[in-house]
């Protein structure tokens, strides 16, 4: 992975994960590619081809119209939430919705009316293996059961690679797929660093809930030197990385933990680390702590 990558993804908090590949070259790049992350909106996409692949095998299903009642309605992205009363809908309007506005309403009255086993066994029919919807969006309660619905960044990665060759359902299907995701309009990420004369499409995606796929279990680890900076280094600091270093953690020999982009807490205080972790040839180091890190103030 390119070095200027690198650094960019140990800047940021969190657990990241992404797959890249260039359609001229077939050039491959990734991180965390194959782990599982919180779908969050990103699921409607494959909800999108599942849909499709069913107007395939039984064509006038886009035309079928489905109530939207109050009791439907829930917050977040979406249009369909401030319209009161019950109306009616096709489904193709229903999938417009989902996907270029990220309507949550349009979204579960879909997933109603196809089903959850349903949708992932047709996931499973376009080589979704991993991807999988195990709730309705803003489903509180299933939520705290800790159901989530995930994704794969390659299988995503994959399923939009073949609506570009269009040989995701059938080239009509992909070319339906394509007009939808290029009339996005929720373009203040990838497209908003883009000249705007680029098409992009694409589709958001972010966890409401704000809750992790995983939790993190608080680890002591013992014998690491806590040094403080001086003001040189602070500086130089700010004008190379636009950190702001609190600290260098020298780590002891034989430590295994993960230092990448983890919170750690000492002096009563929150801390992250940041950049690489330097780690000196052990036999040659005389002293008892081979590795160093440098953190930042967290929360």
């Amino acid at each position: 992975m390119d070095e200027y990558v690198k650094r960019q993804l140990s800047s940021v908090p969190g657990h990241i994960g992404f797959y890249y590949k260039n359609l001229v070259t077939g050039e491959t790049d990734g991180s965390r590619q194959t782990e599982l992350f919180q779908a969050a909106s990103v699921i409607k996409l494959p909800i999108l081809a599942a849909i499709l692949l069913e107007e395939r095998e039984h064509p006038g299903v886009l035309q079928e119209r489905l109530l939207v009642r109050d009791g439907d309605k829930v917050p977040g992205c979406g249009a369909l939430q401030h319209i009161s009363g019950t109306q009616a809908y096709d489904i193709e309007s229903l999938c417009k919705l989902m996907i270029t506005i990220s309507d949550n309403t349009a979204t579960n009255v879909l997933i109603r009316r196809f089903g959850i086993e349903f949708l992932n066994e047709r996931f499973r029919v376009l080589g979704l293996q991993e991807t999988k919807i195990f709730r309705f969006l803003f489903d509180t309660e299933a939520a705290r059961q800790g159901k989530e619905n995930l994704c794969q960044p390659k299988e995503i990665g994959s399923l939009l690679e073949e609506i570009y060759h269009g040989r995701c359902v059938s080239a009509n299907a992909s070319e339906r797929m394509r007009a939808m995701l290029s009339q996005q309009q929720i373009n203040h990420k990838i497209p908003s660093l883009l000249p705007p004369t680029v098409r992009v499409e694409h589709k958001t995606g972010e966890d409401a809930f704000h809750a992790p796929v995983y939790e993190e279990t608080p680890v002591t680890v013992h014998n690491v030197l806590v040094g403080a900076p001086d003001t040189a280094a602070i500086v130089n600091e700010l004008t190379l990385t636009g950190r702001r270093l609190a600290y260098t953690l020298a780590l002891p020999k034989g430590d295994s933990h993960d230092w990448h982009n983890v919170t750690v807490e000492f002096f009563g205080q929150k801390f992250r680390t940041y950049g690489d972790v330097v780690q000196g040839i052990e036999c040659l180091v005389p002293l008892a702590w081979n590795k160093q890190v440098k953190v930042e103030r967290y929360g």
